[in-house]
């Protein structure tokens, strides 16, 4: 049958594409709502972030500058809850003391109310205050090796109670600890009665011992095979060894040139910071150390003391030498005989063939920081402090004795004036399981 009203048709059509055009338009109206949520989404997402960061910076200022005056509860214990719409932030610490290193702050907050996303960020901080290195915290430590043999000896004692002395339990303890980065067999090796009154550590490296040699501990305080392996641990972690430079003031300064005290003279070394090539004593020659004093050594040769040779520092008098060259110490001297090894320490960069020596009768109270150098204490030498070095050869009645006040000391020439906290680790996280990224703790608000 034939259609002849074209009025019909037309009005179809038309129909038809209004109903194209309303669905268009309901689809991009549609997209247009989706994209403005989006978009709502992602600007709430970025105010969250930064408002969770936020949170986290108000937190460590309140802990540094503020006394912790907004912490809710027991100081240091949680610090802000802020909240109203449309946005939350809840900011938590964890721990009795967010002072200490290694305690953790979440801040988390919350952007957006309905119709608009609402959106959760949080991020986590770890705090710590150990900005400024502590060198001595492993008393005697060899980066690659440590051999002791023929009557060596290490144990510890407290400069704070007195001289040194022979007995256990007086002014002597077994925290002469010993440790080695190294992880080859035979890294620490004991022979010919050496004695380690302290743990041996190594980092996968194994302890040889033979001879009559022993390792007493606090777990095994007599010694024997029964219990000596409850005093090696061969899996430590591997200690950071930073070299420790001269301070900027030092490193700046112009050189004085070799600073030398001839044969069985006497001379006062100036107090202050002195920048000098070299620092020689002549056989029998003494250096008188009258006030806080600071050197840097920049000579190939940078310390040669000759036999017999005494560095004197007076009561309240201390000596720190920051050097890039090798080190001669002599024979039969005396180092800081005020016999606090705090009063003495030398930090060195030096990685030559030279070999720093401690050895006939020298008494050296002080402490030696020179990771990449090689340094042997021999016949009768004795060290009253602590050491770190590369390769480390205590033989023929060698002896360390380790001054536990040396674990208090910094790589700088004085701590920091203050331990302020600051942030040591960042990361963004799901909450409530930050903390499990992380090995457990606290909850949030």
């Amino acid at each position: 049958m034939k259609i002849n009203n074209k009025r019909g048709i037309a009005l179809i059509a038309a129909y038809m594409v209004i109903a194209v055009l309303s669905f268009l338009s309901a689809a991009f109206v549609i997209r247009s709502t989706s994209e403005s949520r989006t978009i709502r989404g992602y600007e709430n997402s970025n105010k969250a972030f930064w408002l969770a960061e936020a949170g986290i910076q108000k937190a460590l200022w309140d802990i540094n500058y503020n006394g912790c005056s907004q912490c809710c509860g027991v100081p240091y214990t949680a610090c802000t809850h802020a909240c109203s719409t449309p946005w939350c932030m809840q900011i938590t610490a964890d721990g009795y003391d967010v002072k200490k290193d290694g305690s953790t702050i979440i801040s988390t907050a919350t952007v957006g109310e309905a119709p608009s996303p609402r959106v959760t960020r949080t991020i986590q901080v770890t705090l710590g205050t150990g900005t400024t290195p502590k060198p001595f915290t492993s008393p005697i430590f060899g980066n690659s090796s440590i051999h002791m043999y023929q009557n060596a000896l290490t144990d510890s004692y407290d400069s704070l109670k007195g001289p040194y002395e022979d007995q256990l339990g007086a002014n002597r303890s077994m925290n002469g600890s010993v440790g080695t980065n190294g992880s080859m067999p035979g890294v620490v090796t004991i022979d010919n009665n050496g004695y380690i009154y302290g743990m041996t550590t190594t980092v996968g490296g194994t302890v040889e011992k033979a001879n009559g040699a022993y390792i007493y501990c606090q777990a095994c305080p007599l010694g024997g095979e029964e219990c000596e392996n409850d005093c090696i641990n061969n899996l430590a972690k591997t200690r950071d060894l930073p070299l420790i430079d001269a301070p900027d003031e030092l490193k700046n300064a112009l050189t004085e040139g070799p600073y030398t005290v001839l044969k069985s003279a006497s001379a006062i070394l100036p107090m202050g910071d002195h920048r000098y090539d070299s620092i020689n004593i002549g056989i029998g020659g003494t250096l008188n150390v009258s006030g806080k004093t600071r050197l840097y050594l920049t000579a190939a040769q940078a310390i040669d003391i000759g036999n017999n040779g005494v560095i004197h520092i007076m009561p309240g008098a201390s000596l720190t030498i920051y050097t890039t060259g090798s080190a001669n110490l002599g024979n039969n001297g005396l180092f800081n005989d005020t016999q606090f090894p705090k009063n003495f320490i030398l930090y060195s960069t030096y990685s030559g063939p030279n070999v720093m020596t401690i050895s006939n009768n020298v008494d050296w109270y002080g402490a030696i920081y020179a990771p990449n150098t090689n340094i042997t204490i021999t016949n009768n030498g004795r060290l009253f402090g602590a050491i770190v070095g590369n390769n480390l050869n205590v033989f023929n009645n060698a002896q360390i004795h380790f001054d536990e006040q040396l674990q208090t000391v910094t790589g700088t020439e004085t701590p920091p004036p203050s331990e302020k906290p600051s942030i040591t680790s960042w990361q963004e996280c799901k909450y409530p399981d930050c903390h499990q990224d992380l090995g457990g703790g606290a909850g949030g608000l």
